[in-house]
């Protein structure tokens, strides 16, 4: 198969999958409203949703190694369609537990198992316009799941809501069954070993340098998901103008992924790319500690958007560029697992310091620890340029 008509279908199954776990993600929340409940079990049940990727991603990298990624992918489809099942049969808060567990999971083997397929189309000079484009489609259907959810709950209801999703899960699953089988047969290693595996794997210094980028980037992300509506309410914006704000970031993440490759060429290298993109990021959350008046939120939303859209794509091709194919599943889980723990920890430690100071404090307090990781950053070519004299 060649390598764009490939990448179409591929573009079309992720698109497809995609719009399915966000159609689910936005319909629990509200169906848990409509059943009665509290803020509090609202609160419990979307934590309940990363903790269990978070600590499988390891073992699940290595199954997709094994049975390779379109297996992963084929399965990925199926736990989608499968999740809202049981709200469809008993709606109660319990079954959206159930949903919400096997939508976490579901998620889980629908990014490692597609980001390794697309580690495999083509070569390692085509990563860059590979995940840009892959990301992209990723984007497209988090913007049409949101969509065709409120639609369907709107005029039907949310229980025929949730069987569009079980539907388009399923047409996710069929256009995932025309791609071709890659990556199987890779690394056996025994789930007990794999922390050292994946110690192994974080000494390859474009792992390792991905690993700390991916965990500064996710740990702004979890800051500004959480709290820049808060902060912008709280410097008196109103709703339809917020929403605005954090749709205009959205919007350029998404445009921008497909340029990736020039971003890199023009920068230089990869790492040059990663800088620029962490000094974005760092600078995003330090204008947002300094006070925002509309005109500074538009500034700000641009700036954390083309570091929230270009980041992703950059540290999965660092990746999957340093590691053997028959470890791409478990490098690419190493990393899902860092970006999932940085954006629980950043909403979390942003909370302690806003409750005993301020939010802003917090927002600054962020921005200092990404920037920080700037001088990290710098160390690999100073090292190389000191031994090359």
């Amino acid at each position: 198969m060649r390598r764009r008509t490939l990448l179409t279908l591929l573009g079309a199954a992720v698109t497809t999958t995609s719009a399915a776990n966000t159609m689910a993600l936005t319909l629990v929340p509200l169906q848990a409203v409509d059943l009665g409940a509290s803020p509090a079990v609202i609160g419990v049940l979307a934590a309940s949703l990363p903790l269990l990727p978070m600590l499988l991603a390891l073992r699940t990298g290595s199954w997709i190694d094994r049975l390779g990624s379109r297996t992963g992918m084929l399965t990925a489809s199926l736990l989608l369609a499968l999740s809202p099942v049981s709200v469809l049969v008993h709606p109660s808060v319990a079954a959206l537990f159930v949903t919400e567990v096997m939508l976490g999971l579901g998620n889980l083997l629908a990014v490692l198992a597609s980001q390794a397929f697309t580690a495999s189309v083509g070569d390692a000079d085509r990563h860059e316009g590979n995940f840009g484009f892959y990301t992209s489609f990723v984007a497209a259907g988090q913007v049409a799941g949101p969509l065709l959810a409120g639609i369907v709950a709107q005029w039907h209801g949310y229980l025929p809501a949730f069987a569009a999703t079980a539907a388009v899960a399923l047409v996710g699953m069929a256009l995932t069954a025309l791609l071709p089988a890659v990556g199987a047969d890779g690394d056996t290693t025994s789930a007990a070993s794999g922390l050292a595996r994946a110690r192994r794997l974080l000494m390859i210094p474009g792992v390792q340098l991905a690993a700390v980028y991916t965990f500064s980037i996710a740990f702004a992300q979890g800051v500004f998901s959480s709290f820049f509506p808060v902060i912008l309410q709280a410097a008196g914006m109103t709703t339809a103008l917020i929403g605005a704000v954090l749709s205009l970031r959205a919007l350029v993440s998404t445009v921008l992924r497909p340029f990736l490759p020039a971003l890199v060429a023009q920068l230089g290298s990869r790492r040059s790319a990663l800088v620029v993109m962490v000094a974005l990021m760092a600078a995003g959350l330090v204008a947002t500690a300094s006070g925002l008046s509309p005109a500074v939120a538009v500034v700000v939303s641009v700036v954390v958007g083309i570091a929230w859209g270009l980041a992703p794509p950059l540290t999965i091709v660092m990746v999957v560029s340093g590691v053997a194919a028959t470890d791409l599943g478990f490098a690419l889980g190493v990393r899902f697992t860092v970006n999932r723990l940085a954006q629980l920890l950043g909403p979390l430690a942003i909370g302690l310091v806003a409750e005993g100071l301020s939010l802003r404090a917090g927002f600054l307090a962020s921005g200092g620890l990404v920037a920080a990781s700037l001088g990290y950053l710098a160390i690999p070519p100073w090292r190389e340029r000191r031994r090359a004299g």
